[in-house]
């Protein structure tokens, strides 16, 4: 027998044993988690830099200075290696920070931009759109955990018991604002490598999610646009159709960086770490310094040279240049073994 059930097993016997009735410990441990529950709200977190989402991103933003951020970027992994905030500093003077999650689905998202907002209030939210695909119908495992889901609302400190840890991390590791760099090149040649794991539909319950969103962005006075990343391997036709429609729908803008490689640059010989999929820093660097232009000519994107910020980010961007340039480096060495044209 497990020792997770071997314990369970010998907790019953001893309840049993002391005829100690069942709806009793129940009632004494609802009133226990009640209690622990009354101090491990959100409002707590928030106060001492803990968050609710549990992205490592996010607990590293929490302990940037409070309304410093001019432009999040949210979603699953191709929002933070298609966006470099040191370097949209550098070019713009615009501070941003990348608060996505790998394989995040939308609910996720929400959360973590909740988390964002509560302690930034920026001029752009930039959505990249390949996390709106990953919502599916509930399998009957998933269907299982509705109770564990009812729970958590009942009592918020089951869901939030190991954020205690996040006090200890107030850096993510190898990062800068939530952008690793990456040096790998695996070209993208217009072949298949791999099944893309998200599909071409939204389901009925991103849309609920979605509008969540909007309306944060809406309460905070930050503009909220949808962007889909260079990724030929995520995107088709058929999805950035539908995101048009979607961005109509709520009155959104929607911004298709896929119908733009030309003008970003972007060579899918080098620019890519798996074929097509996320882009590599080169690729970042190039998608980055087309959004900056977007952003201060289209969004009138203000940047804070001048400003209390600029002196930390410079010496941020320090750090961050040196790693930028080698990773540039090895992208060329590879480019060139490979016959690639940096």
């Amino acid at each position: 027998m497990e020792p997770s059930k071997r314990r369970a097993w010998e907790v019953l016997v001893l309840m049993e044993r002391k005829h100690f009735h069942p709806a009793a410990f129940i009632l004494i441990l609802a009133v226990i988690l009640s209690f622990l529950s009354s101090f491990m709200t959100p409002s707590f977190l928030r106060k001492n830099g803990m968050t609710l989402s549990g992205s490592v991103c996010s607990v590293s933003l929490a302990h940037e200075k409070r309304n410093s951020i001019d432009v999040l970027v949210v979603g699953d992994s191709e929002s933070y290696t298609s966006v470099s905030p040191m370097a949209l500093w550098k070019q713009y003077g615009i501070t941003s920070f990348d608060v996505g999650k790998a394989g995040a689905k939308i609910s996720e998202t929400k959360e973590m931009l909740e988390d964002a907002l509560g302690t930034q209030n920026p001029q752009v939210v930039l959505l990249e759109t390949n996390n709106l695909f990953r919502y599916k119908a509930k399998t009957e495992d998933e269907h299982a955990s509705v109770l564990a889901d009812v729970c958590y609302e009942a009592f918020p400190f089951l869901r939030y018991h190991n954020i205690w840890k996040q006090l200890f991390t107030n850096e993510l590791t190898g990062a800068f604002k939530g952008f690793k760099l990456n040096s790998v090149v695996r070209p993208y040649t217009g072949k298949t490598y791999g099944k893309v794991v998200t599909g071409n539909q939204i389901t009925p319950e991103t849309y609920v999610y979605l509008n969540q969103i909007k309306s944060l962005c809406e309460k905070k006075g930050a503009r909220l646009i949808l962007y889909s990343a260079p990724s030929p391997k995520c995107y088709t036709k058929e999805k950035t159709d539908l995101l048009k429609k979607v961005a109509k729908k709520y009155g959104l803008t929607y911004l298709n960086l896929n119908s733009k490689t030309d003008q970003i640059g972007i060579n899918w010989n080098t620019d890519t770490r798996d074929h097509g999929d996320h882009l590599n820093t080169s690729g970042a660097l190039k998608t980055t310094a087309y959004l900056g232009q977007y952003l201060t000519a289209k969004c009138s994107v203000t940047g804070r040279s001048g400003r209390a910020e600029t002196a930390l980010w410079n010496k941020t961007y320090k750090k961050y240049k040196a790693a930028e340039t080698k990773a540039l480096q090895e992208i060329q060495w590879r480019a060139g073994e490979m016959g690639g044209v940096a």
